[in-house]
């Protein structure tokens, strides 16, 4: 029995943790499904990537709160990608 199975669409489902090493399990399978292209992921496979957002956004900074700016960050970036594509459409039928 897995602690966290695939769902129909691929996403891990919520687990009841029956103690602290069975919670850690969980955490670790998830860690290991995001890895999945990494065969041989390694602690510091996690650890380098957390340290990163901890020194951007602190100590205190909320999974909810570094997810969200990531979210607008990425949104951003799609927005301007999008508008560039369109000036340079627009110029390209200009000079036709």
């Amino acid at each position: 029995m897995s602690i966290n199975p695939l769902d129909q669409r691929g996403f891990v489902t919520p687990a009841a943790y029956t103690s602290d090493a069975t919670r850690m399990i969980g955490v670790l399978h998830n860690i290991q499904v995001v890895l999945a292209s990494n065969q041989h992921g390694t602690l510091a496979d996690v650890a380098n990537p957390v340290l990163q957002l901890q020194a951007i956004h602190g100590d205190q900074a909320t999974l909810e709160d570094i997810i969200q700016h990531l979210v607008a960050k990425q949104l951003l970036q799609h927005h301007r990608q999008r508008r560039a594509q369109r000036e340079w459409e627009q110029e390209r039928e200009a000079a036709a």
